[in-house]
């Protein structure tokens, strides 16, 4: 069982767990079950993850229901820490069942980062989930990375009067922390230069590929006391599968030189004997901003490799020989990856 962390985010009553299970999978794999879905995280819980993270585009609120139902159904509520999103806001409410062939499928969603948007998306998430306190709520994909020439026009919306929404429902106690869910750093850093968020999970950006560019960056977040949940430490996959047919990198096809770099990485894991997905898991893990991973799951067999590999001791001499084959960036210290 892993270890929880020390850490509290915001006023949430309980400390974040190091790993964390998000249920983007849950929401979106027609395949699972309402039952399977219990499976994962009750497979969670038992290895010892205690937050869980969800929002209302996971599967167009099917994650959102799914997660409420299995915590309520397991009794577990009250010993984990959910979180959820706003930014986009459903049109329709969806329909409710636990039935293995049920799907929700409402694509038919807006962005709104407003006042009204964020507590119209707020209160669309608490009947979903049945839920009257979500502990951590996150703004959703505000950023040019993922907004382009929008972008401009979500920021002055949530300048204007969504973050405002976020501090009436903190204040109120509706929520216990606030923060932002994103791809992206460069819009963290902005957000928390205008206003106090407790946290933020971003996906991506420190993975054992990619980190160059926001080792500085999550550590200037740190310093302006903002937790950073990491997501997306497998790339998509290809850190988590290898060069194979079925992985991605970043959702795409995966590019030459990423397969060269794979490569490399895996000849040193086979020396070591330490799996690609073990050496994925504890690189993101030994940024000292980072709080908690959270990573998905489509069965608790999934649940148990990654639990295990978090908790697996890798030799000194492996990041040394990372770091050489400059994997590892040069700004990064070695004695930070034991």
């Amino acid at each position: 069982m892993i270890k929880t962390s020390s850490k509290f985010i915001g006023d949430c009553s309980l400390p974040m767990s190091k790993l964390a299970l998000g249920t983007v999978q849950i929401g979106y794999e027609r395949g699972i079950s309402f039952d399977q879905a219990k499976e994962i995280i009750y497979s969670a819980y038992h290895e010892g993850v205690r937050y869980f993270d969800s929002a209302p585009m996971y599967g167009f609120g099917r994650a959102e229901y799914t997660l409420s139902t299995a915590l309520h159904e397991l009794e577990i509520r009250k010993s984990v820490l959910v979180s959820t999103k706003v930014g986009r806001v459903l049109n329709s409410q969806g329909f409710y069942s636990k039935n293995t062939s049920w799907y929700l499928n409402y694509p038919d969603y807006y962005y709104d980062y407003t006042y009204d948007g964020v507590m119209s998306s707020f209160e669309g998430s608490l009947k979903r989930t049945g839920l009257d306190h979500i502990d951590l709520l996150l703004v959703h994909d505000l950023g040019k990375k993922w907004h382009g020439d929008k972008a401009e026009l979500f920021w002055n919306q949530f300048c204007e009067s969504g973050f405002k929404a976020l501090e009436e429902l903190r204040r109120n106690r509706n929520v216990s922390a606030v923060g932002l869910g994103v791809n992206e750093t460069e819009i963290v850093l902005e957000v928390a230069k205008e206003f106090k968020i407790d946290c933020a999970l971003i996906a991506g950006q420190y993975t054992l590929l990619d980190h160059k560019n926001s080792y500085e960056d999550l550590k200037k977040l740190s310093e302006s006391n903002v937790k950073i949940l990491a997501a997306g430490i497998f790339n998509s996959g290809v850190l988590a599968l290898g060069n194979t047919s079925q992985a991605s990198y970043n959702y795409k096809k995966v590019p030459a030189e990423i397969v060269s770099k794979i490569q490399k990485i895996q000849v040193i894991c086979l020396k070591y004997d330490v799996s690609l997905a073990t050496a994925a898991l504890q690189f993101a893990a030994s940024h000292p901003a980072i709080t908690s991973l959270v990573f998905g799951a489509k069965n608790k067999e999934e649940i148990i490799t990654n639990t295990r590999s978090f908790s697996k001791i890798i030799p000194y001499e492996f990041w040394v020989e990372l770091k050489s084959e400059n994997i590892i960036s040069e700004q990064i210290p070695i004695k930070a990856l034991n």
